[in-house]
């Protein structure tokens, strides 16, 4: 009998440990792609050489600034998901494949959102490649919330010394961009400057989920405090 315990203990941890190693891999994996992303999209803001201009550098950017702007928007955007993505993997312990496929399924949803960003650049700011990036940054973004939602049932992959306060500030954290991408769907048939306006706001429910995160973790875990 104790031999047969001492086994099953034996098995958990190879197993926990195994989860921890996959875990690293993953967080290795999703950052390499981000940086990728993120140099893709550098890569698409336009050039002299792109357009064929040989005349005054300052004249250029004023010429071109509007085209500018797809590629800083997705800049941004990148640099948000990424900081979300890190915010999550922060505060786990461990993954299955059930949570490493939801996390390849949202850069899966980003690198089509690059290729989007391309087409619309090719086709400046045609509807269809404007609803195309909306609905892929809003795809990766719900992916993240439902993946943060798995993590957390039953506190299955999350770090043990994360309290239930901050597991929801963490959810609320990880809301603002996938919102604010659904929004932005409708008004991708309009056009590409008012589209690019649509994005500020994110300001207002970044603030909104800001505040929401801080209720949450100020809230006190009742679980915890009758232990204590």
């Amino acid at each position: 009998m104790t031999d047969e315990l001492l086994s099953t203990q034996q098995r958990r941890l190879m197993t926990s440990e195994r989860e921890r190693r996959q875990l690293r891999r993953l967080e290795i994996l999703i950052d390499v792609i981000f940086a990728l992303i993120l140099w893709r999209v550098f890569a698409l803001i336009p050039k002299p050489s792109d357009v064929g201009y040989e005349g005054e550098l300052m004249l250029f950017f004023k010429e071109h600034a509007r085209d500018f702007l797809p590629s800083i928007v997705g800049i941004v955007l990148v640099i948000i998901y990424w900081i979300q993505n890190n915010t999550m993997f922060g505060n786990l312990e461990r993954t299955d494949n059930k949570h490493a496929s939801i996390a390849i399924l949202q850069i899966f949803a980003l690198l089509l959102y690059l290729y989007m960003v391309r087409i619309g650049i090719e086709y400046e700011g045609d509807n269809v490649a404007l609803l195309g990036q909306s609905i892929t940054l809003a795809v990766a973004g719900w992916l993240a919330v439902l993946s943060w939602i798995y993590a957390t049932k039953n506190r299955r992959l999350i770090s043990d010394d994360l309290t239930k306060p901050q597991a929801w500030g963490v959810y609320w954290r990880l809301m603002g961009e996938p919102i604010a991408a659904t929004l932005t769907i409708p008004v991708a048939w309009t056009s590409q400057g008012w589209w690019d306006l649509s994005w500020l706001v994110l300001i207002p429910i970044g603030m909104w989920t800001g505040r929401m995160a801080k209720r949450a973790e100020t809230v006190v875990d009742r679980g915890t405090e009758s232990r204590t």
